[in-house]
């Protein structure tokens, strides 16, 4: 049942049956203010102009109970008008009272399940649109992931480009510079510096084996060819990894373009770790 309406000070427990709101005849003459039977009496005067199951009803003890009532009755039953009985049997009271209560019962008391139900289906409607443009917004971010696929998948062919480029661009510059054996002595000097400087003294691979110790290198110290070509001297070519790295490189176990982004960082910093003007001499290589 609903919370209790307040009629003319009078606290009304709304009653509904048969899917609609129904009050009694005890009811009417408590908000009313008048005696005991009046409402009643009203309704057996004219009860042949009342239709049952459209003006009252008439139901049984069991019927109460069944329904879920909160009302007693004795054993004949009881009468529960509708919003339309209620009107007529309320046609001979027109006092100022009568007219208030009226009012009041039928904008507060019957119409006010109309208004719930309304409000009711303004709010289904309310969440079935929220749910479709969550469903809309759904759809919206698939694209966009879908779209940002395409971009990243765009990208990696711009890498793949890149490292291809430059893989040939090597190729050419190692058969310019065939026959020479080993790296500069000044770039092997400057790589142990980079990595004493820039890595701990440590691989700059596996970032564990130390290839220095009170700056004199170790025996797991290896000048690494990237491309793997040993004619290839240049310094573009080349920086320091332990033994154990450059084994796994060749068997296998680690892969060269996974590896990359450490190698341009070594590069990078072996680049920087002179001034422009002393880097020609510094990217020479050993005939």
């Amino acid at each position: 049942m609903s919370n209790i309406v307040q009629i003319h000070g009078e606290p009304i427990e709304p009653l509904e049956y048969n899917g609609q709101r129904v009050i009694t005849f005890e009811m009417i003459d408590r908000v009313h203010g008048r005696p005991d039977g009046t409402a009643s009496r009203n309704f057996r005067t004219h009860k042949d102009k009342f239709i049952n199951g459209e003006d009252y009803y008439q139901i049984q003890v069991d019927e109460i109970r069944r329904a879920g009532l909160p009302i007693k009755a004795n054993n004949y039953g009881i009468t529960l008008l509708t919003e339309s009985g209620y009107l007529m049997v309320c046609k001979s009271l027109t006092d100022d009272r009568s007219w208030e209560v009226q009012r009041s019962l039928v904008k507060t008391y019957f119409r006010a399940k109309e208004l719930v139900e309304a409000t009711q289906d303004h709010n289904l409607w309310v969440k079935q649109m929220m749910e479709r443009l969550a469903i809309i917004g759904e759809s919206h971010e698939k694209k966009i992931d879908g779209l940002c696929q395409e971009i990243s998948t765009v990208g990696e062919k711009v890498d793949t480009f890149s490292y291809t480029f430059d893989e040939r661009l090597n190729g050419i510059e190692t058969l310019l510079n065939s026959g020479r054996k080993s790296f500069h002595a000044k770039l092997k000097e400057r790589g142990g510096t980079v990595c004493i400087e820039h890595f701990s003294s440590k691989c700059p691979c596996c970032g564990d084996t130390l290839l220095f110790h009170n700056g004199v290198k170790t025996k797991f110290l290896n000048y690494d060819h990237w491309n793997e070509k040993p004619q290839d001297n240049r310094a573009t070519n080349f920086w320091v990894i332990c033994s154990q790295c450059n084994q796994d490189f060749k068997n296998g176990k680690l892969n060269r373009a996974e590896q990359r982004y450490k190698f341009n960082f070594f590069q990078e910093r072996l680049r920087k770790l002179d001034p422009a003007s002393k880097q020609k001499e510094l990217f020479k290589v050993k005939n």
